[in-house]
């Protein structure tokens, strides 16, 4: 899609020794760091000419999203902008699956409110508000999300013209930030969950394809819960495969083995 450069907002600027340069477009595609969640990649490309220029990041300035570029853009030019798709279907499938992950767990009977969240390169992690999560707990709550999956609940979106928008009041929210002014974008699971979010979701609880639950680690009273969605799920268990096929030659014995037989040998040793 084509899109203007704004007057006076393509500027050089350094990121350690590298020149980089800030460009802010009349509208984007691309999204801006917010919410738990990283900005998009992608690049710009003049019209008239196949040279592509890198965006290496969006960040929010108030109602701006500012684009920071590994080459200058003109001020006025018109651009094509282009994705990263790869890494926004991952994101997708990250937040839409942490929405649906945090909506179950506040229910009954688990009641576990979600403090704040972190959609990290290869692992994502949900802050809730209870000192410590049980196995049994873990493995319900990932049982219910992958159930629901399976049914391929909507995920849809509402704008509601401002946050006093009566609307609004089903919708759950950590708050908006002090900046924000104009319309209120809310993300809706089905039945299961209204939440208000400016990020990029799916369409469908069917594109997540799977939630996997890592482990929890404790801090400051609450517990963080690491977890994976989608092609990350694969990726991970492409990766445990490898493993234990070297493990197996290693060891001479299947996985189900490798946990005694270390503990044998580090005894031994």
């Amino acid at each position: 899609k084509l899109y203007k450069t704004k007057d006076k907002v393509s500027k050089e600027v350094k990121v350690g020794k590298k020149k980089r340069y800030e460009v802010e477009l009349d509208d984007t595609i691309l999204f801006p760091e917010g919410g738990g969640q990283p900005a998009d990649y992608g690049t710009l490309q003049l019209p008239t000419s196949d040279t592509k220029i890198g965006v290496l990041d969006v960040q929010r300035r108030g109602g701006a999203a500012v684009h920071t570029t590994d080459r200058p853009v003109a001020v006025g030019e018109v651009v094509n902008a282009s994705v990263d798709w790869e890494r926004r279907f991952d994101h997708m499938q990250q937040h839409t699956g942490q929405h649906l992950l945090s909506a179950i767990a506040e229910q009954e009977p688990y009641n576990l409110n979600t403090v704040s969240w972190n959609l990290g390169a290869s692992v994502c992690l949900v802050e809730l508000d209870a000192p410590s999560i049980s196995h049994e707990i873990c493995d319900q709550l990932e049982s219910r999300c992958n159930s629901l999956i399976r049914q391929a609940l909507p995920v849809v979106t509402k704008v509601f013209e401002s946050k006093d928008d009566p609307g609004l009041s089903s919708a759950h929210t950590r708050g908006l930030p002090d900046d924000h002014t104009g319309p209120v974008r809310v993300v809706q699971i089905g039945e299961v969950d209204e939440n208000m979010c400016c990020g990029t979701h799916l369409s469908s609880l069917a594109q997540v394809q799977a939630i996997k639950l890592l482990h929890t680690e404790s801090k400051r009273g609450n517990t963080l819960l690491y977890f994976i969605c989608g092609e990350r799920v694969f990726k991970f268990l492409n990766s445990t495969l490898e493993i234990n096929a070297k493990l197996n030659v290693l060891l001479s014995s299947p996985p189900q083995q490798f946990a005694p037989m270390v503990e044998k040998l580090a005894k031994d040793s």
